[in-house]
């Protein structure tokens, strides 16, 4: 469990550094060029049936450089639902 762990974490962590976010702990975060706050938190599910969930926030209100949760973001979603994100089978991924 510990390995599919690290697996799908250094996954989100390559492809959202290239596009400038800065991880703490499962969250990563970023101000846009307009000023905006994003982050995105990975949450493992809590059931045991090692399925992750994103939660995504936005906040115009945040200071350049600071942290805030996506719970405590003037916007927060789970990124299924904007149907924009399909769910991702990791064991059939790392079948290919």
């Amino acid at each position: 469990m510990w390995k599919e762990q690290k697996l799908v974490e250094s996954a989100f962590a390559g492809a959202l550094k290239l596009r400038g976010f800065r991880k703490r702990g499962r969250n990563w975060f970023r101000m846009t060029s307009a000023g905006e706050y994003q982050v995105i938190n990975l949450q493992k599910s809590s059931w045991g049936s090692g399925d992750y969930y994103l939660n995504l926030g936005w906040d115009p209100s945040v200071p350049s450089g600071d942290f805030r949760s996506e719970n405590f973001c003037l916007l927060s979603l789970r990124a299924e639902e904007t149907d924009v994100i399909p769910p991702i089978d990791l064991l059939d991924l790392m079948a290919r």
